[in-house]
């Protein structure tokens, strides 16, 4: 699936990003060789996008493996991955470009449809968090009922999220004035951040603040009063670091696992992706393409 502009056809800028790099780095222009080991890419400890995706795979809390490239937010995952003919990577499905080519899981490709239906194997929800209290009036309150009505909802889905049901359409508020702080999840930022614009385009008197900085930081922002709302894009847990908040789930995505285009695989199965990014698997550690690429 391509993203919010790429989901009409046009393939999305990616900026430069800096990349922590923990042992190997990007093949520049080189050939795809099924002989070469593959560049594992991951995301950064924090990150809603690696918490979901370890636990889907059977990884929960484990460490990366040795070698591994953390990168820090979703664009320098896209970023490595169209340079590299060798890396493999997970990022949000939203966020994927024609850049780079997205696997299959199971025979599974990744689609509103399959993640709906439960087919595809690796999706998470996406969801605000926030204590009670934000939410009883105010500007807060009034975005909180944007997000969940109709008119919310439809962007999420023009911007090639699963959006949720929902039952109304946003009604205006005259003279609604004030400021909300939103910080959290890079996979859910970009999302939020059209959401916003379009909710200032129908409350004036209202701004919106959209920063990321990861599901960890949106937890803590939220629970210390830093936001009014955290961004997650993972399940809300209760040993999560905000004990005196609710999450609500404003949208659903996939986990695409990607390799570069010029690879010839189509298809992995979750047992071979797992024993990728599985650095205790033994002698069914996957660390060479010709395990998999035929």
């Amino acid at each position: 699936m391509k993203s919010k502009k790429t989901a009409i056809g046009a393939i999305a800028t990616i900026m430069a990003a800096s990349i922590t790099v923990a042992g190997m780095t990007g093949c520049g222009g080189a050939e795809f060789s099924a002989d070469k080991n593959i560049t594992v890419v991951a995301r950064e400890d924090g990150s809603g996008t690696k918490s979901a995706f370890m636990e889907i795979i059977g990884l929960k809390d484990k460490p990366d493996v040795p070698g591994v490239i953390i990168a820090a937010g979703t664009a320098p995952v896209m970023q490595e991955v169209k340079n590299n003919p060798h890396a493999i990577a997970y990022d949000s499905l939203g966020y994927v470009t024609n850049d780079v080519k997205i696997l299959k899981i199971d025979g599974v490709y990744p689609t509103v449809e399959t993640i709906k239906d439960g087919s595809y194997a690796i999706s998470r929800p996406l969801s605000v968090v926030y204590k009670p209290t934000v939410i009883e009036n105010g500007a807060n309150k009034a975005f909180y009922e944007f997000l969940l009505s109709t008119t919310a909802q439809d962007i999420v889905a023009k911007e090639g999220y699963i959006n949720i049901a929902a039952t109304y359409e946003y009604k205006v508020q005259a003279n609604l004035t004030g400021t909300i702080d939103i910080s959290g999840s890079t996979s859910l930022q970009p999302l939020m951040k059209v959401l916003a614009k379009e909710f200032e385009s129908l409350q004036s008197g209202v701004t919106v603040t959209v920063a990321g900085g990861g599901s960890g930081t949106g937890l803590k922002n939220a629970e210390n009063g830093t936001s009014d709302f955290g961004m997650i894009s993972k399940e809300k847990k209760p040993d999560d670091d905000a004990p005196n908040c609710v999450a609500t789930e404003v949208a659903r995505d996939g986990i695409a696992v990607i390799v570069n285009k010029s690879n010839p695989l189509d298809n992995i199965t979750l047992t071979e992706l797992k024993n990728i990014y599985d650095r205790d698997a033994g002698a069914n550690r996957i660390t060479v393409w010709n395990r998999i690429v035929k």
